[in-house]
């Protein structure tokens, strides 16, 4: 059926773009090529669609299951027996399998869960992996801890469905502007301008042929964005050049850097002088701004680096934060910081590592907390590092409460922030919505010229 409309579709380009047989035929092996590749990345798009799901089903199924036995074994087994037939159920079934006749590791709770975590590699199947196991091996308050990572589970949940309808969206606005681009094109070859019939030079046979070619490429181009591993899709903790820049922006020294930008900006500056002397005005008016700019690339630069890090930071503290929470329930504030480094977002691994050094060496003091960043001044990292510090030498009253307070209240900073992240990882879409019309246009003026150059040797040959 998918064939039979394809050749539907490229009789209907033969009629709109006046193609003859040849360039036809040349459309149609390209059409099926095209929809050979649809077709396989449609299928690797189901599976990831189907990955998530399934991932969203275990992570809310495993959740209740363990809030209500408080055993791995026995959540496990409840899950197995109420989750449908499918790839998920065999995953679970071998990590169960695993469980009950394993008689000879010491860490079999650990090596069955990781077979999960190897086919459903996803951060909050990985920590509440963690929590469970800790809670498993020391006991503790499991509740309140399972509470907020369901919260947190919905609220990605959510945002990521959303983002999923957002990019089809943007699909089928791309497949659109193809359509459109190539009716437009269609066009000009209808136009009555004197009889003249541009359609069948070879030139406007090769360059229809080009456009469906490329549009077929940006149309498969499009269908990579809905071909991703959604599970890892906001996953900015695996990203490796955070902590480098991190480390780039603390060491950035303005003096040293000034000299180099002075030394870079020394041509552009000579070049302006000697336009004013020559009196180009306009040309020195312009060679003065590059001058500036290159001046002051060096705080440009670093400005735009300390936007960037402000980004990566507003997103990763309450991720490390709620893991935080979870190892609060049976650890105490410095062992739970030592802990949390593990699974950390690298934009904060470099502070974590110095906050660690600090407190072995000044368990009691509230230094380490308050320089956590203190560069960036972010008010709800100094609310949070004060409210640990107050936790650490228990003066706070109720202060599990009042940190888990502080997460969900940064729950909200965290899902916006991922929502921008995740349209911004998805910008290129709307370059490919334009770039058909980038196509078209190239075609419509070689298009013109040819009509152009036709009329011009009709009107000498008629006088």
């Amino acid at each position: 059926m998918s064939y039979l409309c394809m050749g539907i579709v490229v009789y209907l380009l033969h009629l709109i773009l006046k193609l003859n047989w040849i360039a036809t035929g040349i459309a149609l092996l390209s059409g099926v090529a095209f929809l050979l590749q649809l077709k396989k990345r449609q299928q690797a798009a189901n599976i990831m669609k189907n990955r998530f799901q399934e991932t969203c089903i275990y992570l809310e199924m495993m959740m209740n299951a363990f809030a209500r036995e408080g055993k791995i074994e026995a959540a496990l087994s409840d899950v197995l027996a109420s989750v449908a037939s499918g790839h998920l159920k065999d995953v679970l079934q071998h990590a169960y399998d695993h469980v009950s006749l394993t008689f000879d590791e010491s860490e079999v709770m650990k090596d069955a869960l990781q077979i999960i975590e190897t086919e459903y590699d996803c951060k909050r199947v990985s920590a509440l992996h963690q929590f469970m196991l800790h809670v498993e091996y020391f006991g503790g308050d499991r509740s309140d801890a399972i509470e907020l990572m369901e919260k947190d589970e919905a609220r990605w949940k959510r945002r990521l469905e959303e983002h999923q309808n957002d990019r089809h969206k943007d699909f089928r606005e791309i497949v659109l502007s193809v359509a459109v681009s190539i009716i437009i094109c269609g066009c000009i070859m209808y136009l009555p301008v004197m009889d003249i019939d541009i359609s069948q030079k070879v030139i406007t046979q090769v360059l229809s042929v080009v456009l469906i070619m490329l549009d077929e490429l940006i149309v498969l181009r499009g269908m990579k964005y809905l071909n991703v591993d959604w599970i890892k899709l906001d996953s900015f903790w695996n990203e490796n050049d955070t902590r480098k820049s991190m480390e780039d922006y603390r060491a950035f020294d303005e003096r040293r850097e000034g000299r180099r930008a002075m030394f870079y900006a020394l041509p552009a500056i000579v070049a302006t002088v000697a336009l004013f002397v020559l009196r180009h005005r306009w040309l020195g008016a312009l060679g003065l701004g590059i001058s500036f700019i290159c001046l002051n690339s060096h705080r440009i630069g670093h400005r735009l680096k300390e936007k960037n890090l402000l980004k990566e930071i507003r997103s990763a503290f309450p991720v490390w934060l709620v893991d935080l929470v979870l190892l609060l329930q049976t650890e105490n504030v410095q062992n739970a910081i030592q802990k949390s480094r593990e699974q950390a977002p690298r934009v904060l691994s470099m502070d974590l590592e110095r906050l660690e050094d600090e407190l072995v060496m000044n368990p009691e003091s509230s230094g380490p907390y308050h320089k956590f960043l203190k560069e960036f001044e972010l008010p709800q990292v100094r609310t949070a590092m004060s409210m640990l510090y107050a936790l650490s030498m228990g003066t706070a009253k109720d202060g599990g409460t009042q940190l888990m307070e502080l997460v969900n209240s940064n729950f909200y900073l965290l899902d916006e922030a991922e929502k921008v992240r995740l349209k911004d990882k998805s910008s290129g879409m709307y370059l490919l919505f334009l770039a058909p019309v980038l196509t078209a246009s190239f075609k419509l003026v070689v298009d013109m010229a040819m009509f152009m150059i036709s009329f011009m040797g009709s009107s000498a040959v008629s006088f």
